[in-house]
């Protein structure tokens, strides 16, 4: 992953921000002032989809305690996931375009308060706890097992993703085969913990964000798929 720093001086408010190279056309100036526009109005941890002049976007209002990390945490873990996935030619993490901070590097660096946007890859179409309920039963298990093959994929690299409840999926054009994973602030690394450990938290929040969901029979059978 190679990263370009950007500062843009010349508008109000003064920004910069991080750009992956292999997606710099994605944040042009244009796009960038459009941005920090409306992102004025937007509350923390809210988002939107961005018309952009060469690519469509999604924008990520950060956080408070995320702006205080230069590239955010989310940033960094989306450009890992990412590189993992395209090396074993999945699709299932939208392409990390980069950040976008309304002020100046100094103020980032000394902790002070700052908007911030995270940028990535727009992918069309319903979130998972929108059509999961609606699904059929080999829809459902479309879904789960590409789900569970991902995750997997990344648990084998001990990568460990806990980022997946149904509000943290999106299905491309309502296909079912074709799960996004679309929040990445949180993973775990096994240099941090075992893989046992890492496996029985990752089963245990999988069991809570989807006890309302699936049936203990749907969990069990995708936490076995999701094994590395």
């Amino acid at each position: 992953m190679k990263l370009e720093y950007f500062e843009v001086d010349s508008a109000e408010p003064h920004y910069f921000g991080v750009v992956n190279q292999r997606y710099n056309h994605a944040l042009m100036d244009e796009d960038i002032e459009k941005i920090v526009t409306r992102g004025k109005g937007i509350s923390p941890g809210g988002g939107w989809p961005q018309r952009g002049e060469c690519v469509n976007s999604f924008v990520k209002k950060l956080k408070a305690p995320e702006t205080k990390v230069l590239p955010c945490t989310r940033f960094q873990n989306a450009n890992i996931l990412h590189q993992l996935s395209t090396s074993m030619k999945n699709q299932d993490i939208p392409a990390p375009y980069g950040l976008i901070y309304a002020g100046t590097p100094q103020k980032v660096m000394l902790g002070d308060e700052q908007d911030a946007y995270y940028v990535a890859e727009f992918i069309p179409g319903p979130g998972l706890s929108q059509v999961l309920g609606n699904f059929t039963q080999k829809e459902r298990k479309s879904a789960l097992v590409r789900m569970g093959l991902s995750i997997s994929n990344w648990n084998s690299q001990g990568v460990y993703l806990m980022d997946f409840a149904p509000r943290d999926i999106v299905l491309r054009d309502g296909n079912p085969e074709r799960p996004y994973f679309v929040d990445t602030e949180h993973i775990q690394v096994t240099n941090e913990k075992t893989k046992e450990q890492l496996r029985e938290e990752q089963a245990e929040q999988f069991r809570e964000d989807y006890e309302d969901f699936l049936t203990p029979e749907e969990i069990s059978d995708t936490l076995r798929i999701m094994e590395p």
